[in-house]
């Protein structure tokens, strides 16, 4: 039988990930047990659950159940019975409509060679493909005793995401999870240091770090639209960084490609441990001079790392103005990056650089 969610990973660090990838999915999240009792604390309560539902005895008894209710009470909740026809048997997350016609994900927790479901990641309220149209809500509300206006006002503010991109982001958070958990069960077999020295990304690179940084770059370049991109990581023993995954490079660049610390955007961003947006914008002479591709109107370089060692690099870019990053680009990006240094990071990094 696999222990607890909760008894494996710190759940101070873990809450600290959940509160990172709320704010950027504009959603709650949860963490409860296989049997739907609650593990974490809810992360960006959203208005439309924990208040407009619960100004009626008739739509609270509906929801009062529900995994992304605001009661951090340890009774079960409402889990997904038999799969449902949105239910991705590769993945296993899993797409719910609540009674509202609301959309919540639910994503297992397991670690590939141990078996079993530590726990599921509850991601809602979204709404999936598009809103229904407002009779269909109106109806629903009248009838749950709601307040109309109110109602209209909430869904306006829920975000509309595609299966597709929904099923990036939450990739990446079960490799975030999956990533947690496999560091907790190396420890209970192998001393600290030797853990430390094992799953920092050298030449020889964990599965779960190949995967987790996979999952952070096809999430964060969907999330803004690159064109092209990589994400490159610091081999301890040659000191230098090199390209693990890329998008819209030539075969000869990314077998090329070796920056040592400060060479480089790259280089600069992990040397600086800045995150570099550069844009038509930019005033910084000596980042413009070290861009060496023509036609390029943004470009977000983001350092991967803990406050004691780098990691990788994440760089993004695109020459389309109509796809030109935002300042919110550059936020979500930055705390879906913050995720990942925090799950690769000690808990201590993690707990103390919580902001």
């Amino acid at each position: 039988m696999t222990l607890p969610f909760v008894e494996l990973v710190n759940s101070r660090r873990w809450q600290v990930i959940q509160d990172y990838f709320a704010e950027v999915i504009g959603a709650s999240i949860r963490v409860v047990d296989p049997l739907g009792v609650p593990l974490t604390g809810l992360s960006n309560p959203h208005s439309y659950c924990c208040e407009v539902i619960s100004s009626s005895s008739r739509a609270f008894g509906r929801c009062k159940k529900c995994l992304l209710f605001s009661s951090d009470t340890d009774a079960p909740r409402d889990l997904p019975g038999e799969p449902g026809p949105f239910l991705d048997m590769l993945s296993g997350i899993h797409y719910d409509t609540c009674p509202f016609m609301i959309n919540r994900v639910i994503i297992p927790v397991r670690v590939a060679r141990a078996g079993g479901v530590y726990g599921y990641i509850v991601v809602g309220p979204l709404i999936l493909g598009k809103r229904r149209t407002y009779p269909e809500y109106f109806n629903l509300s009248k009838d749950a005793g709601l307040d109309m206006n109110g109602v209209i006002e909430c869904i306006e503010r829920i975000r509309v995401y595609s299966f597709y991109t929904i099923r990036i982001f939450s990739s990446l958070f079960q490799e975030v999870a999956a990533c947690l958990l496999e560091l907790a069960a190396q420890k209970a077999i192998v001393p600290e240091p030797e853990i430390a020295a094992d799953h920092r990304p050298t030449g020889t690179v964990p599965g779960y770090v190949t995967n987790l940084m996979r999952a952070l770059f096809e999430t964060a370049g969907s999330g803004v639209n690159a064109e092209r991109g990589s994400i490159m990581l610091f081999d301890e023993q040659s000191k230098t960084l090199s390209i693990r995954f890329s998008r819209g490079l030539s075969d000869r660049v990314v077998r090329e490609t070796k920056l040592r610390i400060g060479e480089g955007l790259a280089g600069l961003a992990a040397q600086e441990n800045r995150v570099l947006f550069i844009d038509d914008a930019c005033i910084e002479p000596s980042l413009k001079a070290r861009m060496h591709v023509p036609g390029l109107k943004a470009s977000l370089i983001v350092p991967i790392r803990d406050k004691n060692r780098i990691f990788g690099v994440l760089s993004l870019s695109t020459r389309d103005k109509k796809h030109k990053f935002s300042k919110e680009n550059v936020k979500s990006i930055g705390h879906l990056v913050k995720m990942v240094d925090r799950a690769l990071g000690s808990p201590d990094a993690a707990e103390g650089n919580n902001k």
